[in-house]
Formats: C-alpha cells, structure tokens, sequence
C-alpha cells in the first residue's frame, strides 16, 4: 500500500510540472504583448483623435466576432467603449492591454487542457481498469471551483486584475521622463513576477503547487472522483492518502476512515480535500 500512495500522484504531477512549464513560456511572451499594446495606444493621457477611436471600435469588432474569450468583463468594457467617440488614450490602452491578458490566458487554458484530460482518463483507468467513454465530466466554462467561479471564469478574474496593475503602473510611467520612466521599468516587470506568481505559486512545502491552475488540477482529479465513485460498487468507501512530510493535516486525519457512499462530499470526505494547497494526495476505495 505504501509504494501504491506514493506513486498514486506521479502521473499527475508529472502532468502539471508539463503545465506548469507551458504557463511560464505563455508568461515570456507577455512582455512583447504589452509592448505592442503602447505602441497601438500610447497611455498618454490625452484624448484619442476621431481616427484611433475608429481604429479601436475595428479592434471591439474583431474581439466580439471571436466572442471575447468568453470573459464578461473583456465583453463589458469593450461594448461600452464600442459605443463612444470620445476616448482617453489611457482607456483605450487599459483596453488592449486587458484584451492581450485574456488572450494570454485563454492560450495558457488551451495549452494545457489536454494535460488535465490525460490526468482524469488515467485516474479513471487506474481505478476501474477501462476506459472511459463519456462525456467529461468537467469543462472549462462550465465546472465550479470552490472560488465559486468556473475553472475560466477564476482565470479570466486573474487576467482582469493583473492587467489593471500593469496598466496603472505604465500609465504612471507615461508622465516621467525619460531617464526616470527607464528607471521605473522594473516596476513593470514586478508585476509581471506577481502575476506569474498567482499562477504558478508554489507551496510552503517547497516541491508542490498552489496557485490557480494548482487549484484546477486538484478539481479536475475531483471530478475523476465523483464519475469513478458512481460506478464502483460498494456501500462504504475508504479514504486513503499519501502520508509523508508533504501531507496536508486535513488529509493526515482523515486517512483511513470510513464513510456512507450517502455521505459522500466534494472536498469534505471526497478527494480533492481543501484548503489548498495541493498536496492532499489522496483517493477512495469501496467495499461492501
């Protein structure tokens, strides 16, 4: 049983080292995205000219035909400008800049969503020795995070909030000057750390994660949870869990425990246990 709770996970962390890896190139290329965004809007301040606010009503265009990324906010704050002619550069470059976030992270999501199904099949293959063939049991826009949030609505509220920190501090450094807007630069990039950051977190216990996409991967081994637990039979289940220095003391206690398949909850007696961070390493097993 030991070697079985110890190699339980690998598959799995395996897999988000992988994500982890994808986030953090998708991150590098952030820099070359705000710059961009500068160079279309400068955060000058000043009104935009009849000409750049049609520019910027073509990018709104653009943006809705490919349905915003399903981020309301991106929605919002786009169809409000869509509707006005007179626009301050600073809005207007808040705008591309949260657009250039969302794409980001969109693009993060699309990168590692194969990752995370692989994660679900192979728990699911593990514990019931076939494959499975149905309907994925989470979806992207559709599963609930203990946030309350759907696992792209918790990325999306990350990408709104990021870029406005990046847009206050670059429109902040608009009105320097030049010696003292090179000296300010960092800034930029420190909050590019954070956001990372919020992302990639690692734990105090050093080798593991818990930041947002932690906190998806541990739902999306949840939901291989719940789809496993409808199919095995059995009245009562066991709650097993990797015991090391790395164990969580809400999983530490309930390791071994008996429970009502009636009793059976989400993050209460059901794997994935919260508070994060991830490593409550740990499944369930039935026995009449």
């Amino acid at each position: 049983m030991d070697a079985e709770a110890r190699n339980y996970w690998r598959f799995a962390d395996a897999q988000q080292a992988k994500a982890m890896r994808a986030i953090g190139q998708r991150m590098r290329d952030l820099p070359d995205e705000i710059t961009a965004a500068a160079a279309i809007f400068p955060p000058t301040g000043d009104y935009l000219a009849k000409r750049a606010v049609s520019k910027l009503h073509r990018y709104i265009d653009k943006w809705h035909e490919e349905s915003y990324w399903g981020s309301q906010w991106l929605a919002m704050q786009a169809q409000y400008f869509r509707r006005r002619w007179r626009i301050s550069s600073n809005d207007a470059f808040a705008l591309m800049l949260l657009m250039a976030f969302v794409s980001n992270y969109s693009g993060m999501a699309d990168a590692i969503k194969p990752l995370y199904e692989d994660i679900f099949r192979r728990k699911y293959k593990e514990l019931t020795g076939g494959d499975f063939s149905g309907t994925l049991p989470f979806r992207w826009d559709g599963t609930i995070l203990p946030t309350g949030l759907t696992m792209m609505g918790s990325l999306f509220a990350e990408a709104s909030y990021r870029s406005r920190r990046v847009a206050q501090v670059i429109s902040g450094l608009m009105g320097l000057d030049e010696e003292e807007r090179d000296e300010g630069e960092p800034l930029v990039l420190m909050e590019l750390d954070r956001a990372e950051n919020a992302l990639l977190r690692k734990s105090p216990e050093g080798d593991n994660w818990s930041g947002v996409f932690d906190s998806i991967m541990a739902f999306v081994v949840g939901y291989a949870m719940i789809e496993i637990s409808m199919i095995l039979p059995g009245d009562k289940f066991y709650f097993h869990a990797v015991i090391d220095d790395r164990t969580t003391t809400e999983c530490r206690s309930l390791n071994g425990k008996v429970f009502d398949r009636k009793d059976m909850k989400l993050s209460v007696n059901l794997p994935p246990i919260h508070p994060p961070p991830h490593p409550c390493r740990s499944w369930i097993s039935f026995q009449r």
